[in-house]
This record gives structure tokens, sequence and C-alpha cells, in this order.
């Protein structure tokens, strides 16, 4: 095992992270994590979501093969202009499996980061990045 310090400054990481949301989605994380699974059979990578008066409807994109949807109860507080996401369920499935409890999920219009935040420890803060819907 070696390591090599190297001189320089770090990345200003702080610019990409959004400092504002137009909502925050509370979802637990268990079942979170069971509907993007369930829904990630149908689908390569993509998984989309609607969220609709404090319900997000997941669903895996049109295909041949089949599809769902299913239909979680959220916390919403905040207004989206714009309702639907598309991400690749592999980044989220990898979060959302370090969490306990609740998660935050900070949403702003579709083609903006969002960020995952859990309920039950504060020093940690994912981004994750929409992926373009064909709409």
């Amino acid at each position: 095992l070696s390591g090599t310090v190297t001189d320089g400054s770090f990345p200003r990481y702080q610019a990409i992270i959004p400092q504002g949301h137009d909502a925050i989605v509370t979802i637990d994380s268990f079942d979170f994590l069971t509907a993007i699974n369930a829904v990630s059979i149908f689908s390569e990578h993509v998984v989309d979501f609607v969220l609709d008066d404090g319900v997000l409807h997941i669903s895996s994109p049109d295909s041949e093969g089949g599809g769902t949807v299913i239909d979680l109860v959220v916390k919403v507080d905040g207004q989206l202009n714009k309702n639907t996401f598309r991400f690749n369920y592999k980044y989220l499935d990898k979060i959302i499996k370090l969490a306990s409890g609740f998660v935050y999920w900070e949403l702003n219009d579709n083609e903006k980061p969002s960020i995952i935040r859990f309920a039950d420890r504060d020093n940690f803060l994912f981004l994750i990045m929409p992926l373009m819907s064909r709409e």
C-alpha cells in the first residue's frame, strides 16, 4: 500500500451543489428502495417519476418487455413547475441502500441536479443528476 501527497487546491465542489430547492419530498427509504427495485426489473437503467398531489408514481419507460407503475404516498413541501423526472435507478439504489428511516429528496426543475439527504444523518449529501427525458 502506498500513497502520494499532491500539492494544489481541491476543486470547488460547492459550486455544483444547488443552493435552494423548489420542493422537498420525504419518503420512507425502505418503501422507496422496494419500489425502485420492483420497477427496475422492466428497465435497463431508467426509471421515471411523476409527483402528483402527494403521490410519487414510479414507473419504467414503455418497453416491449412490459412495465409496471408503483405509487408511493409521500410528504411534499413546496411546489414544482415540472413534476416529471427520469433517473438512472442504479445510482438511486446505491444511495437509498445506505439510508434507514426517511430520506429527503430536494427537487428543482427536471433538468437540474437534485439532492438526497438522510433524515437521521445530516452529514450526508448525495447529488444526483436527472436524465434527459424524451418529451
